[in-house]
């Protein structure tokens, strides 16, 4: 329930957002709007995952964070 636009905002650093497809605890619509307010930031959504992206898909991850950095 919190609203961390403006924290999002104040975020100068490359940044990836991995993301679980379907993800209910905090929607993709979040993940978007987190997207345009980091600046140079890059959004990675994981098919066939929720919340806990990163134990439910951790190669898919690990492979995401290979390749972004």
């Amino acid at each position: 329930n919190e609203n961390l636009e403006k924290d999002a905002e104040k975020i100068t650093i490359p940044t990836l957002l991995a993301w679980g497809e379907k993800d209910a605890e905090t929607p993709l619509a979040e993940a978007h709007t987190l997207r345009e307010r980091i600046r140079g930031s890059r959004l990675e959504i994981i098919p066939n995952a929720g919340h806990f992206v990163f134990q439910e898909q951790p190669s898919a991850v690990a492979e995401k964070i290979k390749n972004f950095i």
